[in-house]
């Protein structure tokens, strides 16, 4: 397949996605343009991911973890040969090549806090609600001012002085800047690597001359896995590849929205068609530490996809009740048993999150976004990574709660009860009526169960059956 836009000529593998020869267009005047050169050869791996590149001057060949398809080495121009370390949680650590290195410390959030280079040279960056907003060098502190993208635009000193400029086209390729004090996070608050010319998405290295990314997409949002938003750079923006995904219809994601919006976060929350959760700030308030949290998931996240299931059933898909909500873990439940996915699931049930927001919990916005949570700080946290337990999941909620603000905690009731039930040959369909129980005050739910066979539990003169859940 061959395609044409106003700068760049791109031939396609046939039958892919993907860019096999560039022709790029030179000139101030693109109908004058005064030179074509032809990059070829892009080659990739069985995963889909770029081995081997020719960008303008620069010749990439390149080398993946096979366990987080993470870039771990780049050979440049055949001259030199930069390493990568990643943390638990997919974030850079470490970038060398021969006499040069970077080591980055990075917060419990996977945002880079300090970096040290080979020299000892020391750079603390400070953040906001949405990315860098100053950097640190010895004694030294630079702001920087951002687009609507996130993009550094303007670089100023402590006298309020604006010492550096960046100019970006659409892409995020450099056009007219003017650099006294460098800024390494720049397009979009991404990391720019000088040495390859890409931009650092976390989970994707992003080539703004090629407009693609040179790995798929794990969260499957475009019809190509390469192309950078959908190909609208100006109205969308792509931090990491990663994200959070409201899962279900259309009807089933606005009802999840309408009842995040209608709690007392300070956030606003929406999703694009594919029920990919934004996050934007209301009004001026400060943000709570729970409120900052899910801004840097939505925005940020560097590892994992969280899926936001909507279960009407109100069961699990292993046959459990959902109790409000559950976080299901984000380890494989079949060989092999202890590998790490880059997807987190978490479920969600109304009818039973509102009863129990009606016996004295928290509303249902906020359940949601506390089973988020759960389910990021359960799959990222390295201490909390092992096969799925209950012990997983108790320390990820232990952890989820303590930013949480002073709140009661309603209990299931110790018995529920069975209203009907259908038996078939090989199990019986029943339908519940379940409790949540706070100082007395009970709410119930009901859902409709299929159980195996008979011995669940026998119920007593008035259809009571002691919990098992």
């Amino acid at each position: 397949m061959n395609w044409v836009d106003l700068s760049n000529s791109y031939n396609d593998l046939s039958g892919t996605n993907k860019v096999n020869q560039v022709s790029y267009v030179y000139g101030s005047n693109r109908e004058s343009a005064n030179q074509i050169t032809t990059h070829s050869n892009y080659v990739y791996d069985a995963n889909g991911s770029v081995l081997s590149s020719s960008k303008l001057n620069k010749n990439l060949l390149m080398d993946y973890d096979i366990r987080s398809n993470l870039v771990s080495s780049i050979a440049v121009n055949n001259q030199y040969i930069i390493d990568y370390d990643y943390d638990a949680s997919g974030e850079r650590v470490y970038s060398g090549m021969e006499n040069s290195s970077k080591i980055y410390i990075n917060s419990v959030t996977s945002n880079p806090l300090t970096i040290i280079d080979s020299n000892d040279n020391v750079t603390h960056y400070i953040y906001g609600p949405k990315g860098i907003v100053a950097k640190r060098n010895e004694s030294l502190t630079y702001h920087l001012l951002k687009d609507h993208l996130g993009s550094t635009r303007v670089v100023m000193n402590e006298n309020n002085q604006a010492i550096s400029s960046y100019d970006y086209d659409a892409w995020g390729n450099p056009m007219n800047s003017t650099v006294s004090e460098e800024s390494a996070y720049r397009y979009t608050g991404r990391e720019y690597d000088d040495e390859t010319g890409l931009h650092n998405f976390r989970a994707r290295l992003y080539d703004s001359t090629l407009m693609r990314f040179y790995q798929v997409d794990p969260a499957e949002q475009f019809a190509s896995p390469y192309v950078y938003c959908g190909n609208n750079p100006i109205g969308l923006v792509d931090h990491d590849g990663k994200e959070v995904k409201l899962i279900g219809s259309r009807k089933s994601i606005d009802e999840m929205l309408i009842l995040m919006n209608s709690s007392t976060s300070s956030l606003h929350y929406s999703s694009n068609k594919s029920g990919i959760l934004s996050a934007t700030i209301k009004g001026t308030d400060p943000l709570s530490k729970v409120d900052d949290h899910m801004l840097s998931i939505t925005m940020y996240s560097p590892y994992i996809r969280v899926n936001v299931h909507n279960i009407k059933s109100g069961i699990l898909p292993g046959g459990d009740v959902i109790a409000g909500g559950a976080y299901g873990g984000n380890r494989r439940d079949w060989w092999p048993f202890d590998e790490v996915k880059r997807i987190a699931d978490t479920y969600i049930h109304v009818p039973s999150a509102k009863a129990y927001h009606d016996v004295g919990g928290c509303d249902v916005g906020e359940l949601i976004t506390h089973e988020i949570r759960e389910s990021y700080i359960g799959a990222t946290t390295p201490s909390l990574f092992g096969p799925y337990t209950e012990a997983n999941r108790d320390a990820a909620h232990a952890e989820t709660i303590k930013d949480e603000r002073p709140q009661q905690y309603p209990q299931m009731a110790s018995h529920f009860k069975i209203l009907g039930e259908s038996k078939f040959s090989e199990f019986i369909m029943r339908r519940y009526q379940l409790f949540w129980e706070l100082d007395g005050k009970k709410s119930s739910w009901e859902i409709e169960k299929r159980d195996e066979n008979s011995s669940f539990g026998v119920p007593d003169e008035s259809g009571w059956v002691k919990s098992k859940w």
